[in-house]
């Protein structure tokens, strides 16, 4: 009846009883062919939908029924359409589809429950880390450039100088991007080993004159030269005092200006033991970091009459910046330079400020020309000369304020009993005034001043000279640098206190156990990607390889359940940490399928045969392995014979000894069974059983082959030796 009504109705191409039910049924042609559903029968597991036999419960076409297709980013997962976020990473966190590798909110898996963090504000996701949002337009820059964990100057800081990861040598500063050492050690050696630091073969005992050249001992280096001992004749010292090392001039060396170590700013002349600008820049201004710099008031656009971008050291008048297209004038601002008093514009090509070349002893004759020591510059010519307020008298510079034989004028000596008091001859010192010098020099002097602070001629030097009276240590008056006497800083009584470690750099009280730019001491400024200083030691608190005891900031120790460690300045567990596995930066993902970090160690869950899936998962079996993160015996594992991934095939298969066989074919040696032998006079495999070929009538000679003896039918059946009806 079925193929008779197949001649006249289409039927889809379903199992006969599949068909008949549905006729019986009597509804099946008043469905829509696509939402045709016809139960499962011996031959579909599942559900038959338009003619095929589907599962309804992963069917992303047929989702929990026929033709309900899940709509684009999920998939079917027990009859539901569920978020699957193709193309996003593959995570979906609090029902949302996101990318852990850039989501802020989601940094590296879900922040709810994923191992996943959200970042701080100021921070970015970037390959799954955090990482600090650089301040390009302040000169910062990403680093490393592939995916930043930090920001760095690349023009100042010495760890990243010129490039991220550029480090300088012990010692040197990066400046401008470039690699050098300080002005206190201007030259570059290096150990054996290759590692190179900065020095002063001027000094250096272990390196005088030359690197590597080391001064016998007791010996010290004296200008580049190995010596028994200073050359105090020579105006040398030995420093530091303590345990001397070298040999220093203190009334000239800048480096050891005074005392040993105390190195003058930039700019500065070390004379007579303190620390002063040079003549072409005679004035000093204080900048707010307390630093130090020298100009010259009546010529320096910036700093026009005096320090405009800085605290004049001699507590003179601020100065101005002179506007674009202005010049500095004899200490003002002008549009253009008086010609008609002598001045003209210097340097002619973009002048800054005016100069007149007939008088002026930095520009004598000549934009920029110098005249040397002991001449000034007269009628545009260097000519031997005093310099002001001292006269020229029968060759000899003289002071008229004090000079008895020239007083006020050449050959004005004063009377007996009188003294040169400010360039006039009187009976004798005024109250509170003391006569220094003796005879024809005699003059009268205030005591307190920074010329005669504690007696005639007890002049106050340093880099910021100044004479307290009222301290009780001297009698009077005693010299101070107010740049570094804690005591005194920035004026006389100003006592640093209230700070952990309390020191004075610049005249400012500055705390030594914290302060970045003086830290432990004066002028000790911290580098690195994020600079601390703790406990008077500079630490970098963002180092690839930190201070776990000042991760990120001072004092913040790492207390990781394993082995702590700070990368980045971020603490971190160098026992688990899949991107800083026994090391920062040592990451486990190169080459591994499903990378983790087990006790310091990068291993592959995916195949490790003890940490399977799970770390410390050990797979066990006479051939254990790890296939795809599962354990599996290699030895009987037909889905993996032998080795990962090696499937058996064929009607029987089998894995025996990691070998794939087939357990109803003629292997006499796995016969149904691996390691089942066959025996008999021709043993054989048949259909999974043994047989013996020699005399089996239904295996006779070989599988199947059944004996039927008699001339008409199967009579009898017998096999001898393979050979039917013998």
């Amino acid at each position: 009846m079925l193929r008779a009504l197949a001649r006249f109705v289409p039927i889809p191409m379903v199992p006969a009883g599949a068909l008949a039910l549905a006729l019986l049924g009597g509804v099946a042609c008043c469905r829509s062919p696509a939402l045709a559903v016809v139960a499962p029968d011996a031959g579909c597991p599942g559900v038959w939908c338009e003619g095929a036999c589907v599962n309804t419960q992963f069917d992303s076409n047929n989702c929990g029924r026929c033709a309900n297709v899940c709509p684009p980013g999920t998939a079917c997962s027990a009859g539901i359409c569920v978020p699957t976020c193709t193309g996003l990473g593959g995570l979906v966190c609090s029902g949302a589809c996101i990318d852990p590798k850039t989501d802020d909110l989601n940094c590296g898996g879900c922040a709810d429950n994923g191992g996943g963090v959200a970042c701080s504000p100021g921070q970015k996701c970037q390959e799954g880390h955090c990482v600090e949002t650089c301040a390009v337009d302040a000169g910062f820059t990403p680093c490393p450039p592939a995916r930043s964990t930090y920001c760095a100057d690349l023009a100042v800081d010495p760890h990243n100088c010129g490039a991220c990861g550029a480090g300088c040598a012990a010692g040197q500063l990066c400046d401008g991007g470039q690699c050098g050492c300080p002005i206190a050690k201007p030259d570059l050696c290096a150990f054996d080993g290759g590692v190179s630091f900065c020095t002063d073969l001027q000094e250096d005992d272990q390196n005088c004159g030359a690197c590597g050249n080391v001064c016998a001992p007791g010996g010290r280096c004296q200008k580049g030269v190995c010596l028994a001992s200073c050359d105090a004749d020579a105006g040398f010292s030995p420093c530091p005092p303590a345990a001397p090392t070298y040999c220093a001039q203190l009334s000239i060396d800048p480096h050891n200006c005074g005392v040993c170590g105390l190195t003058c700013p930039a700019g500065m002349d070390c004379v007579g033991g303190g620390c002063a600008c040079p003549g072409p820049t005679p004035l000093s201004c204080t900048t707010p970091d307390g630093g130090a710099f020298c100009t010259n008031p009546s010529q320096d656009p910036g700093n026009c009459g005096g320090c405009a971008t800085g605290t004049p050291s001699d507590g003179g008048a601020p100065g101005s910046v002179c506007q674009p297209g202005q010049s500095c004038q004899a200490g003002t601002c002008v549009e253009t330079c008086d010609m008609d008093a002598g001045f003209i514009p210097c340097p002619p090509a973009a002048p800054t400020y005016c100069a007149n070349l007939q008088t002026d002893s930095n520009n004598c004759g000549g934009c920029g020309l110098v005249c040397g020591s002991g001449t000034q510059c007269e009628d545009g010519g260097c000519a031997v000369g005093c310099p002001p307020p001292d006269l020229l008298c029968a060759g000899t510079c003289i002071d008229p304020f004090h000079d008895q034989r020239n007083c006020g004028a050449c050959n004005h000596p004063c009377g007996p009993g009188q003294v040169c008091q400010n360039g006039s001859c009187t009976g004798a010192c005024a109250p509170g005034q003391a006569v220094c010098g003796g005879g024809a020099l005699s003059y009268c002097v205030t005591l307190g001043t920074l010329d005669d602070c504690g007696g005639c001629s007890d002049s106050c030097t340093g880099l910021d000279p100044g004479c307290c009276t009222g301290d009780a240590r001297a009698q009077g008056g005693a010299c101070r640098d107010l740049a570094f006497d804690v005591e005194n800083c920035g004026a006389c009584g100003n006592v640093c206190q209230g700070q952990a470690v309390p020191g004075c750099c610049g005249a400012q009280c500055k705390d030594l156990g914290s302060d970045l730019r003086n830290c432990g001491q004066c002028g000790n400024a911290c580098g690195g990607r994020k600079p601390g200083c703790c406990n008077e030691h500079c630490v970098d608190l963002a180092a690839p390889n930190g201070d776990p005891n000042n991760c990120g900031a001072c004092g913040n120790i790492c207390r990781a359940a394993g082995v702590p460690g700070c990368c980045g300045g971020s603490c971190t567990d160098f026992a688990t940490d899949v991107e800083n596995c026994g090391a920062c930066g040592q990451s486990c993902s190169g080459g591994r399928t499903w990378p983790a970090c087990v006790g310091e160690h990068c291993v592959d869950l995916y195949a490790d045969p003890n940490n399977c899936g799970t770390p410390g998962h050990v797979c066990g079996g006479a051939r254990p392995a790890c296939c795809n993160g599962v354990c599996r015996d290699l030895d009987n594992d037909v889905s993996n014979c032998g080795s990962c991934g090696n499937g058996c095939g064929g009607a029987g298969p089998a894995c025996c000894n990691g070998l794939c066989k087939q357990l109803d074919d003629s292997d006499i040696s796995n016969c149904g069974g691996c390691g089942n032998v066959c025996g008999g006079r021709s043993p054989g495999c048949c259909g999974g059983s043994c047989k013996d070929l020699y005399s089996d009538a239904y295996n006779c000679g070989s599988c199947g082959h059944v004996c039927c003896c008699g001339l008409w039918g199967c009579w009898w059946r017998s096999c001898g030796g393979g050979i039917c009806c013998l």
